[in-house]
């Protein structure tokens, strides 16, 4: 899919009419194909939701990818609260269950803290800037920021959800 153009959106009257809240994930993805990705949806902040920023493919680590984005005129902003806790993620694991997986993460997501974290996302939507939810998993089918996304969309009316 070719994500080119102006990405760029207007605030209407209470809505965000034609913004869009971007998906990635890194998984079989070198960091020269990841940064040409960013550059051509015009993302100007990833937001990285990984309970622990850390991986073992070079260049997706934290302050690497840091780094990198400050390099080509993006922000970086890690929330490890919108990150899928590690008991989690290890039942899925065991199991495969993505069904309980998203379901126990959605529940999560109630809590007044985990709240402030998406709406601190929101506010950023909001202020005109293009985002992009940062995780591992390629299909965010198979990734909880799919569901992140989900609930994003419900405090924005008006968005759409590009999965890069």
């Amino acid at each position: 899919m070719d994500c080119r153009g102006d990405q760029r959106h207007s605030v209407g009257v209470g809505l965000l009419m034609g913004a869009l809240l971007m998906t990635i994930g890194y998984e079989g993805r070198d960091l020269q194909e990841f940064e040409d990705i960013l550059r051509g949806a015009n993302v100007e902040v990833l937001v990285d939701v990984r309970e622990k920023p850390l991986s073992r493919k070079r260049g997706f680590a934290k302050s690497a990818l840091q780094g990198m984005l400050e390099g080509i005129g993006k922000s970086y902003v890690h929330l490890r609260g919108l990150g899928s806790p590690s008991e989690l993620r290890m039942r899925l694991h065991e199991g495969s269950d993505y069904d309980g997986f998203f379901a126990e993460f959605d529940a999560l997501l109630d809590s007044p803290e985990r709240d402030q974290y998406l709406e601190y996302v929101a506010g950023i939507v909001r202020g005109g800037k293009a985002v992009c939810l940062m995780c591992f998993e390629r299909d965010s089918r198979k990734c909880h920021r799919s569901i992140l996304a989900k609930r994003l969309v419900k405090k924005l009316p008006g968005v759409k959800v590009l999965n890069l």
